[in-house]
This record gives C-alpha cells, structure tokens and sequence, in this order.
C-alpha cells in the first residue's frame, strides 16, 4: 500500500494537522530548498503526534551536526539530499544511526524529554525502532550506483529526485522525457532488488510512472491547483 506523503517548504503550525485530515501519513519538511530550520521543528514533531502524522525532515546537506539538530528534535525520519555513491550514504548511516551501527552521540534533548521521563536504554530501544532514514538520488552518478547505494545497512529507502536527474542528463525539466522515465524506472528497480522502499514526487494527479512506496506531493503546486479550480469555479 503506498503512503502518501506532503513536502513542505513552510514552518507554519496547522499545515500538519490539516495534511493529515486530508489523508497524509507524512509530512517531510524540507530544509533544503525550503525555510525550515532546526529551531521550527519540535513544536510541529509535537502537532504531528497529536494527529496521527509523522514528520520527517529534508536535510540541506549531509553534516552530521546539523542532522543531529533536526534528530534531537525529534523528527521521525530523514531524508539526505544529493547520494551519489555508497560512501556518501554510509556517512550519513553513520551521523544518523546510534551505536553500533552508527556514531550518533546521545545526550538528553528534547526527542527524549532529557531523560526526565524514561531512561537512555528505553529511549535508544524506542528510536532505533522509530527513525527512518532515507537518501535522495538524483543525478546521473547516483542512478548508476542505486543498488549500491541502496544496499547500505541502515538505509531504508530512495528519493528520486527526477528534476535533478533530468538536468544531470542534459534534459533540464524534461521529466516526461522517455530517457529521464527509463532512468528513474532502473533506479526503482535497483533499489527495489536491495529489499528498500521507493518513493517519488507525484503531481495533482497522484499518479507515478513506477510503483512507489511512498508518494510525495509538493504543498505549493498541490495549494496552487486546489486555489485555482476554487476561483474558477467561484467565479462561474
């Protein structure tokens, strides 16, 4: 069953709640191209929980300090931009995860209430269960390496990046190209042949070219049509 999943490029509180009165089981803030920052994240971790929706964070980058930020906060996944090879995602498997898969340090924080509600072996217990962690691949360097970069233990799944990938391969934009779509099919299937999840930016449509695992739609494009339809039909 595909989850459905909404990227997010806004900080504002509300946005989770009605995402997931909508329908959506994630929602990944993106501190990448967005306005996120560390300091927004706990207050919607906490409106996340109260609605049943999980909050997941796209990195900017890939240094351990500031993944750390975004984890201590509380984020209940991960999402590393730019994976081109499997040393790039071991390295993030290794700033994400705690020992001994990974070099995490641990410390009271917000995520675990500073150990004022339960102890270090049940918090570690509950969060190695609880985080995901997921790479983006996209670009040219990346879809030759996906089964590589997929294999990687502590690595859950894939984010195609196809806007990326297609600008990668001299194809700027051209997502529907049938060059970009056979790409972005191989990179599924070679994810797909390590056992890990997929997942894909979707349009208002809904609909994606490779089965996925989980679907991600962009907030502003999807609030742009649903604005539009409404004026077009409150006008008449």
């Amino acid at each position: 069953m595909t989850t459905v999943a909404l990227l997010n490029p806004w900080p504002q509180p509300g946005i989770v709640t009605a995402a997931g009165a909508a329908g959506c089981r994630i929602v990944m803030l993106d501190a990448e191209h967005g306005v996120v920052t560390p300091e927004h994240v706990h207050a919607l971790v906490l409106e996340g929980r109260a609605c049943g929706v999980s909050v997941w964070v796209r990195a900017p980058g890939h240094d351990p300090a500031v993944l750390a930020a975004y984890l201590d906060r509380g984020v209940d996944g991960i999402v590393a931009p730019r994976v081109s090879t499997a040393g790039q995602a071991e390295a993030i498997v290794q700033a994400v995860r705690y020992p001994p898969r990974g070099r995490r340090g641990i410390g009271p924080t917000p995520d675990n209430a500073y150990f004022l509600t339960g102890t270090p072996a049940q918090y570690l217990s509950a969060v190695r269960e609880r985080v995901r962690l997921f790479v983006q691949i996209e670009d040219p360097e990346g879809a030759r390496n996906a089964a590589a970069i997929a294999a990687v233990d502590g690595v859950d799944g894939v984010l195609i990046g196809p806007l990326d990938l297609s600008t990668g391969m001299g194809l700027a934009g051209r997502t529907g190209d049938p060059e970009v779509q056979r790409a972005i099919a191989e990179v599924a299937a070679a994810v797909r042949s390590q056992g890990k999840q997929v997942s894909l930016p979707v349009g208002p449509s809904g609909r994606s070219p490779v089965p996925v695992d989980i679907a991600l739609g962009y907030l502003p494009e999807l609030l742009f049509h649903a604005v539009r339809d409404f004026a077009a039909a409150a006008e008449g």
